[in-house]
């Protein structure tokens, strides 16, 4: 949602997705962009319903002509990102901003040990680094433990949680 905003707003961006397919991150960008329930898009039926509407048709349209955002997935180490900056850069396009999802999904370049949280902050660093060097916003998306839910009985019998 943020880089589509972003996007929207003339700010121009690369979307690297460690996890989405590009065809399931298609369709939360158009249930996003339409304001539909996600699951309208991706049921194919519906979805035949929906582009019957001219409307529908030409707002899809819209998003696939989008030149100021572009989206890449698969595996992706710090090297390779800072090279898909760089090859803008040489096709003279502005980069505003990227947006990495997932963190824990990023690959740092040389295999290494050390813990969970050695290798993201070696990551860390690295992306502020990378920001520093193209004036950039580097946007990381994590995800926290999920350990809580299993802890909700405990909750719901009035016990206070807090994200750690």
């Amino acid at each position: 949602d943020l880089a589509l905003r972003l996007a929207n707003n003339g700010y121009n961006g690369i979307f690297f997705s460690c996890e989405m397919d590009l065809v399931k991150l298609g369709h939360r960008i158009i249930a996003n962009q339409l304001q539909v329930p996600l699951t309208l898009v991706q049921n194919k039926r519906t979805y035949e319903k929906m582009l019957e509407r001219e409307d529908i048709k030409k707002e899809i349209k819209k998003i696939e002509e989008r030149k100021n955002l572009k989206f890449y997935n698969g595996t992706f180490t710090i090297s390779k990102i800072e090279s898909y900056i760089k090859k803008f850069r040489l096709a003279q396009e502005n980069i505003d901003f990227i947006v990495i999802d997932y963190l824990q999904l990023l690959h740092l370049d040389e295999k290494g040990g050390g813990t969970t949280y050695e290798k993201t902050t070696e990551i860390s660093k690295s992306l502020k680094r990378i920001a520093q060097d193209n004036n950039i916003c580097v946007f990381c998306i994590s995800q926290l433990s999920r350990a809580y839910q299993s802890r909700r009985e405990n909750i719901k019998k009035g016990e206070k949680w807090t994200p750690q």
